[in-house]
């Protein structure tokens, strides 16, 4: 069978776009693009169109090669592949022949199993992260134990090749089935692990054991990984090592998998997705002539945050400021916004001679007419204290007057107007 046109596949274009080979680890392509990208971002090139192409371009790359999966359909079928689904211009049979070999047609209509070793499970380990880590970008090193192949008889536990028997209790499969009664007259086949091998398929006798392993084929050995923790990443994200997991004898090792957990909150700073929230106090005066404050970000630098000019502040007003959020995962050049909610500190007292200018500058208080307030019987407000309420003896009572033992079914009432 053949493609349509017979043109193979282009697989290395997207990495001669990133200047890498086929062979770059993860953190070699991500450190090709970051390079590449500083150079051809609009904002240092601008009005160049070709600069532009070529930074959508290098965009794309960077996104096909950064991701297994995409990169594993890249390597095979090419640009076409991902456009197709992972097909590349093959038609169905091409398709199912590279899965299941070219017998699938016209070999008697019956299906074969993909060949080759069974893959092992992932090993999982979290990895605490700051939310500077995540907005900076971290590498850490992170200590992880395995197994791996004995060094000693290179897996097959024995000190001589070919000394290991095939194991007669389960025919060599590494399991066995029995049968178990899970009720009256009702029985139930149950696949486990032969006892006889421990569910390798073989067995070797004590005098034929490697000393190294005692015939287990495999060692425990404990390894440094580097782990890059890209700009933008958010807690939950994973970061995989490909065949970095536990080795067993005659299947694919699994991946080593590292999710990130935040490991504390901020003491300013909070994400919501691609932006930034926090809060700032500011003083009465500032509320009514302007503030002007600083903020230290994430990365240290600080922000010099100014009110517009004349503008009044309410309090709990919340502005925004463009470009100073979390970098996007995928272009860490591009950044959210950051959010700012502003309260008002009010002051606790003011001199009688203050407050007079006061309300000679700001606008008049509105007044009770003369005849309601000569009808109404005078009352003085404070600030109520509940810790001062409670130390003082008094049961604690909510804004409505009602007590704790009040009973739930009456409710909260609140001021009633007459």
């Amino acid at each position: 069978m053949h493609r349509r046109g017979n043109k193979p596949a282009d697989t290395e274009h997207l990495y001669k776009v990133l200047g890498v080979s086929k062979t770059a680890t993860e953190s070699e392509i991500k450190k090709a693009y970051m390079k590449k990208a500083r150079l051809l971002h609009p904002d240092k090139n601008p009005g160049d169109e070709a600069a532009a192409e070529k930074f959508k371009e290098l965009g794309r790359a960077y996104e096909v090669l950064k991701d297994a999966e995409k990169r594993e359909v890249y390597d095979r079928f090419g640009e076409e592949g991902l456009e197709n689904g992972g097909a590349g211009g093959m038609s169905a049979e091409d398709v199912f022949g590279s899965f299941f070999g070219d017998s699938f047609f016209g070999g008697g209509g019956r299906r074969q199993r993909p060949s080759g070793p069974r893959k092992g499970e992932d090993q999982v380990y979290p990895l605490n992260v700051t939310l500077a880590d995540l907005y900076n970008g971290k590498t850490s090193k992170l200590r992880v134990t395995k197994t791996v192949l004995c060094t000693g008889c290179e897996g097959s536990g024995t000190k001589t090749p070919g000394a290991a028997k095939h194991c007669s209790g389960c025919n060599g499969q590494g399991v066995v089935i029995r049968l178990r009664q899970i009720g009256a007259g009702i029985m139930q086949q149950v696949q486990m692990h032969c006892p006889d091998c421990n569910g390798q398929g073989e067995v070797i006798d004590a005098k034929d054991r490697c000393s190294k392993c005692n015939g287990k084929k495999t060692q425990p050995h404990q390894q440094i990984l580097k782990v890059e923790i890209l700009r933008g990443m958010k807690a939950g994200s994973k970061i995989r090592f490909a065949g970095e997991a536990n080795q067993t004898p005659g299947m694919l090792a699994g991946d080593i998998v590292i999710v990130l957990q935040l490991k504390e909150k901020h003491e300013i700073f909070q994400r919501r997705g691609d932006d930034l929230v926090c809060r700032h106090t500011i003083t009465l005066s500032e509320a009514l002539t302007g503030y002007e404050f600083t903020l230290t970000h994430l990365d240290k630098r600080v922000l010099l945050v100014k009110s517009k000019e004349g503008a009044i502040t309410k309090d709990g007003e919340i502005v925004v400021i463009a470009d100073e959020g979390f970098p996007q995962e995928r272009n860490p050049f591009l950044k959210g916004r950051l959010f700012v909610q502003l309260s008002i500190e009010m002051p606790t007292s003011l001199d009688k001679d203050v407050a007079a200018q006061l309300e000679a500058l700001l606008p008049p208080k509105p007044k009770v007419d003369p005849k309601v307030a000569a009808a109404a019987d005078p009352v003085t407000a404070s600030v109520f204290n509940e810790e001062a309420d409670r130390a003082f003896g008094h049961q604690a009572r909510g804004p409505s007057g009602a007590t704790e033992s009040d009973d739930e079914d009456e409710g909260r009432p609140g001021c009633v107007h007459q």
